[in-house]
């Protein structure tokens, strides 16, 4: 069956447009939350990260040294 073929018989069934239409809106929604999963879980790293050099300058000086070994 050609890819014209099939698009004409999918706009024929309602069924099939339906089914279609979901798995379209599912799919969109699935790269919605790992988009946002990806930036939150960056947010957090680069936090993270400032936090840990805060906590750093904070420390005496041979301390700080010692952790950047």
């Amino acid at each position: 069956m050609t890819s014209a073929c099939k698009a004409s018989s999918y706009q024929e069934d309602p069924d099939i447009q339906i089914v279609l239409d979901n798995a379209e809106e599912l799919y969109s929604y699935i790269l919605r939350v790992e988009a946002t999963m990806m930036l939150h879980d960056l947010t957090f790293r680069s936090n993270t990260r400032q936090l840990q050099r805060r906590r750093n300058m904070n420390l005496p000086k041979p301390q700080r040294q010692a952790n950047y070994c």
